[in-house]
């Protein structure tokens, strides 16, 4: 098995809105928009925003649900989805703190994506798997945001 880049995605993050501790732990409620896709089999911005139903555990883990929908620069509509698990370290509170970017070495962000979509010219991605990390990447106006790095399983 080998890693083969898919794609980046960048978003714009709004919230939290806190839910409140529930069964499974504190439930966050984060808004995405303004997400650009670009690799080399596939390149869009998404469609609409998408939503990240995270779940912080006792000992700060993060947890992501996320769901996307994207629109290609060629027209084709695909829905994402991704969970992780991500990790914040010092370095990505204190950027967060001040509006600062992270490199992905800087904390643990990993997530397992999975794409589908309708359009034959993508019907690739229905049987495909994908992983990816994510750093800290500052989308203004002192918005968080974040960059993803997704690989496809091949």
């Amino acid at each position: 098995m080998r890693l083969e880049h898919a794609f980046n995605y960048t978003t714009a993050v709004l919230g939290p809105h806190v839910v409140g501790q529930c069964p499974f732990g504190l439930r966050h409620y984060y808004e995405m928009e303004q997400g650009l896709v670009h690799g080399p089999r596939l390149s869009g911005r998404t469609l609409g925003a998408g939503a990240d139903w995270m779940l912080v555990d006792p000992d700060g883990v993060l947890r992501m649900d996320v769901r996307i929908q994207l629109l290609t620069d060629d027209g084709a509509i695909l829905c994402a989805r991704y969970r992780g698990i991500g990790e914040p370290s010092e370095r990505m509170r204190s950027a967060m703190e001040h509006d600062e970017p992270t490199q992905f070495e800087d904390q643990r962000i990993r997530t397992c994506w999975e794409l589908e979509c309708g359009d034959p010219r993508y019907a690739w991605v229905n049987r495909c798997l994908f992983v990816g990390e994510a750093r800290l990447c500052p989308a203004g106006e002192d918005r968080p945001g974040f960059e993803h790095r997704i690989y496809r399983l091949a």
